[in-house]
């Protein structure tokens, strides 16, 4: 999994606000356990359906398409095996880019 520099400095100041150990897992849950608590929370916050712990995924590789990355790096990422999971995945940001030829 991928992280931006500024989350993975949020996430250890968190981390030592809370006085959790830096052990390679987020606040010492594995990606399986951190996906199941995030799409739950999603649920409580009433963010409605369609959120998830695979939310992340899919924001990863909309936002590298608008950057302009290649579908080679996004796919890369985003550990697809098809190519064409990136075109599904990214479809959002492609279309909010056609905007600007519009």
């Amino acid at each position: 999994m991928a992280l931006t520099p500024m989350a993975v400095r949020l996430l250890g100041r968190m981390a030592s606000l809370c006085g959790v150990r830096e052990d390679g897992l987020v606040f010492g849950l594995s990606a399986s356990r951190l996906s199941e608590r995030l799409a739950r929370l999603c649920k409580e916050a009433g963010l409605g359906p369609g959120f998830s712990g695979h939310s992340g995924r899919v924001g990863l590789a909309q936002r590298m398409v608008a950057q302009g990355a290649s579908d080679a790096a996004v796919q890369l990422q985003g550990r697809w095996k098809e190519p064409r999971m990136v075109a599904r995945y990214a479809r959002r940001a492609d279309a909010a880019s056609a905007l600007r030829w519009l």
